[in-house]
C-alpha cells in the first residue's frame, strides 16, 4: 500500500509532507522556476508540476524529477495542469458529494417576508 502525501508547493520547491505528523518526507528545488504560483497534479507515482511557463514530472516516492518540458514559445506565466485520466470518474464524484451533503448542517429556515409598518392612522376618514 502507498504511503499517503501531502503535496505543498511553496518558493520554487515541491515538498512532500506525512499528513499524519506533518513531517517532511523529501524536497525538490524546480530548475529554472521564479518566484509564483505552481500548479500540482497527481496520477499514480507521478506528481506533474507546473509554473513559470514549464511542466515537470517527479517521482511521488523520492521527489526525483523525471522529465521536464520547457514548452518553448509559450512565455514564462502561471501554468494550469488537467489530466482526462486524473480526473476522478462520476460514480466517486456522486459518492462525495452525497457524503459532503449529509455531513452538512442545514441552512437556517428563511425569514419570512418583512411587514410593512402599520399605519398611525389606522382610519384616515377621520382626517377629510
Amino acid at each position: 500500500m502507498k504511503r499517503e502525501l501531502l503535496i505543498v508547493t511553496t518558493n520554487k520547491h515541491v515538498c512532500a509532507l506525512d499528513p499524519a505528523d506533518g513531517r517532511e518526507v523529501w524536497r525538490t528545488k524546480l530548475p529554472k522556476v521564479r518566484a509564483g504560483v505552481i500548479a500540482v497534479l497527481l496520477r499514480g507515482d507521478d506528481i506533474f508540476v507546473g509554473a513559470y511557463g514549464r511542466v515537470l514530472c517527479l517521482d511521488r516516492a523520492n521527489g526525483q524529477i523525471l522529465w521536464q518540458n520547457e514548452l518553448p514559445g509559450t512565455g514564462f506565466h502561471h501554468v494550469i495542469l488537467a489530466m482526462e485520466s486524473a480526473a476522478p470518474d462520476h460514480s466517486t464524484a456522486a459518492l462525495v458529494a452525497a457524503s459532503n451533503k449529509s455531513s452538512r448542517p442545514k441552512p437556517p429556515p428563511a425569514d419570512p417576508a418583512p411587514r410593512p409598518p402599520k399605519s398611525l392612522f389606522q382610519n384616515s376618514s377621520q382626517f377629510s
